[in-house]
């Protein structure tokens, strides 16, 4: 009996077979895991961005709106008798005054883009360096500007 060196036809493809099939249920977990991080970081952004338009709209700060841009909202505080203008600074949404006072409220931001829905209403659209998208409506206190 000769002695036999190598493979056959049928256990090499065997063996492709199921090397596909890990490969495959790699792939799966892989497309898994990397939804499940986009959707926490979606989440976790959501959060940040709700967190930043509450502390917006607290009645105490009576902030209005002034004027409204594309990239750039003009507030007033009637409680400070300031003006304030809020967008993106150094990648940091955040309010900011002529006398170089800021108050940063989000972080990692490339653009924001504003839409003027009433004379106290404005959406945010705010875009984050890592592709992030996250869309907000903000009101603002109803008083007259001074």
């Amino acid at each position: 009996m000769a002695r036999r060196h190598g493979f056959t036809i049928a256990e090499t493809l065997v063996a492709l077979l199921v090397f596909s099939l890990v490969l495959s249920i790699l792939s799966l977990v892989a497309t898994n895991l990397t939804r499940y991080y986009q959707s926490s970081q979606n989440q976790q952004r959501e959060a940040q961005v709700a967190r930043a338009i509450m502390s917006l709209e607290v009645p105490d700060t009576r902030l209005t709106l002034t004027e409204c841009f594309k990239r750039q909202l003009v507030l007033y505080s009637k409680t400070r008798d300031t003006k304030y203008y809020l967008d993106v600074r150094h990648k940091a949404l955040g309010l900011y005054t002529r006398q170089g006072g800021n108050m940063k409220y989000i972080n990692q931001v490339k653009r924001v883009n504003f839409v003027q829905l009433s004379r106290q209403r404005v959406q945010a659209m705010i875009e984050f360096e890592e592709g992030t998208t996250v869309t907000q409506e903000i009101t603002f206190y109803e008083g007259a500007a001074g």
